[in-house]
């Protein structure tokens, strides 16, 4: 006998109001489809309903995570591509595509469709787009309780919940792009040359530091260090230990009376000007302003 597929899912009603929302889920579910099933196993709305012969259109974003078996994916960006266990497969607005379970294994699927004039903007900042539609956070349980989050406010429509929901399509994509990028990082050496490197600009982070010194120090070359720091920390380490340098600056700033060029050498700046110029570029104030705005806060 044939298993049963599994699932819930629910659209919501969009007025006019909703669609003028930075952000804002339009439905969301879940499907467990066993192997020799007909996908989708459901009937979906006209508009969101879809067969591999015919692909689809959407006006939203959408995130279908992958939490077992495998398949495939096509968009006319990318082609065809093959999906497994703990991909992401990211669907934007315009784009044509398909997707469909391997009928030999079939797959579990939670599915997130969102809008919004701010959607665009955080699917870009963590590096989604169409020519990159498959993420890889891996199998995260974290990550599942974001749908299942989603999923429980679709079920019991508690007031407010709109805005809650909002705030975990971010929880998602955010989950996305870090599980993917500790992933991507784990298991490298790069995790011990990180820590150790934070562990020595945090002791001089009130003095300059050769970063290239301390590259040799760890036994790694300059250029890899330079740029596997960037990748797990965001800045260069040059960058990373200016900081450092100028957020304690700014405790002294905001908790003494300082003279601003004795708190310029103490965090290892030999002119007063470079010291003000680097601050003023970073933080957007002049020492004595950011002074004259925090002092006392504390």
């Amino acid at each position: 006998m044939t298993e049963k597929a599994k699932f819930w899912h629910r659209y919501l009603p969009i007025d006019r109001q909703t669609r003028r929302r930075a952000l804002y889920v339009i439905g969301c579910g879940f499907a467990s489809v066993p192997a020799g099933h007909p996908y989708p196993p459901t009937q979906h709305p006209s508009d969101h309903h879809f067969t591999w012969r015919k692909g689809r259109v959407l006006d939203e974003y959408q995130l279908v995570y992958i939490t077992r078996g495998g398949g495939w994916f096509e968009s006319r960006a990318v082609g065809r591509r093959r999906v497994e266990t703990g991909h992401v497969i990211c669907l934007f607005p315009g784009m044509w595509h398909r997707y469909t379970p391997v009928r030999s294994t079939g797959w579990d699927e939670y599915w997130l469709a969102f809008a919004g004039r701010e959607a665009s903007v955080w699917m870009a900042e963590h590096g989604f787009t169409p020519e990159h539609p498959l993420r890889f956070p891996g199998e995260s349980r974290e990550l599942v309780a974001v749908y299942e989050k989603i999923l429980d406010e679709l079920r019991t429509e508690r007031h407010g919940g709109g805005l809650l929901m909002a705030a975990w399509v971010v929880e998602a994509i955010a989950r996305i792009a870090a599980e993917e990028t500790r992933r991507a990082l784990a298991g490298e050496k790069i995790a011990e040359a990180v820590l150790q490197a934070r562990a020595r600009m945090l002791e001089q982070a009130d003095q300059p530091l050769n970063v290239h010194a301390l590259a040799r120090e760890l036994h790694v070359s300059y250029s890899w260090f330079r740029r596997k720091f960037r990748q797990y920390t965001g800045f260069s380490p040059a960058q990373y230990h200016l900081q450092l340098r100028l957020n304690r600056a700014k405790e002294l700033l905001r908790t003494t009376s300082l003279p601003v060029a004795e708190i310029a050498e103490r965090v290892g700046f030999k002119s007063l000007y470079y010291f003000s110029r680097c601050f003023h570029s970073k933080i957007g104030l002049s020492p004595i302003q950011y002074r004259a705005r925090t002092q006392g806060q504390d």
